[in-house]
């Protein structure tokens, strides 16, 4: 299960990316009215992709089971 330092450092990725803060809240709201979140939401996953390390497995691990379990 991710900490709360690992969603950190995908957030860390996700803004050197190019992500903004405005993207971030609207990914974390799931604000389907925010023009342009499926591009956000693939850039998030792009961040997570690129997250290396023990964090990158939490968090990619999480994000599959999200997946699978939806």
């Amino acid at each position: 299960m991710p900490s709360d330092q690992d969603w950190s450092l995908v957030a860390d990725v996700f803004t050197k990316i190019g992500g903004t803060t405005a993207e971030m809240e609207a990914i974390s709201n799931a604000n389907q009215d925010f023009p342009g979140l499926c591009p956000a939401i693939a850039k998030f996953y792009e961040a997570a992709l690129l997250l290396q390390g023990e964090a990158g497995w939490h968090i990619k691990t999480a994000l599959l089971r999200a997946i699978v379990e939806n």
